[in-house]
């Protein structure tokens, strides 16, 4: 049995830029990302030849930026090209571990209960996209989104007795 929960949000305050004046059809715009996050890991483990279910949950607060740009080329009408990049996202949880076996299973097999902490990097990530409107109330869009998920090999918790778990 295994359940798990990561609740995140995202609050982002922006500030944009017609940047006509300079190159025509031209915006860009920059923010924050402040981002609070939860998680809750429930799961059963085997514990030599018995078993037992660990529960951890926790909260964190991280912080990062954003980028974006859009062009709509004068020369192309319905046209539209943008750009976005969000930077990684630190997130450094603590919270409680409860460690509990079943009948039959010696205590002192799992960790004490008590504090235990992770840290998570959300990666960075990049989209690109294209819209193209030739009117009559028809669009057409294309997006690749790129997330830099190869940045995130594994989670290690550390545990209440100072041990780390992979």
């Amino acid at each position: 049995r295994q359940r798990q929960m990561c609740i995140r949000d995202s609050i982002t305050p922006v500030v944009a830029l017609d940047a006509s004046q300079y190159v025509h059809g031209l915006a860009v715009a920059g923010g924050v990302d402040l981002v609070p996050a939860s998680v809750f890991i429930h799961r059963d483990v085997r514990v030599g030849e018995g078993e037992g279910e660990v529960r951890l949950s926790g909260d964190a607060f991280g912080a990062g930026g954003r980028i974006g740009v859009l062009f709509k080329p004068p020369s192309i009408s319905g046209l539209a090209l943008g750009f976005a990049w969000r930077s990684s996202v630190p997130l450094r949880f603590k919270g409680k571990g409860d460690f509990d076996v079943r009948e039959g299973t010696p205590r002192s097999a799992l960790p004490p209960d008590g504090t235990v902490s992770t840290m998570i990097i959300l990666p960075h990530s990049a989209s690109l996209g294209a819209l193209y409107e030739p009117g009559s109330g028809l669009s057409v869009e294309v997006d690749v989104d790129w997330f830099h998920w190869s940045s995130f090999d594994e989670l290690v918790i550390e545990l209440p007795d100072g041990s780390l778990s992979r």
